[in-house]
């Protein structure tokens, strides 16, 4: 999930990180739903991982 539109102040990493995990939750929860929608059940499943991994150089 992409962050570049968060602060990356030091004094901004738990509401960053706050925001970061509720936009993953979302986008998961709105992908089963068109999973859902468009296979018409419910046999698929997310998995939500947040880390500091992966930043730019």
């Amino acid at each position: 999930m992409t962050d570049h539109d968060l602060s990356t102040e030091p004094a901004a990493t738990d509401v960053r990180a706050n925001v970061l995990l509720r936009r993953c939750l979302a986008y998961a929860a709105d992908c089963l739903r068109a999973a859902r929608d468009h296979f018409g059940d419910d046999e698929v499943r997310a998995y939500v991982s947040l880390s500091l991994g992966g930043g730019t150089a």
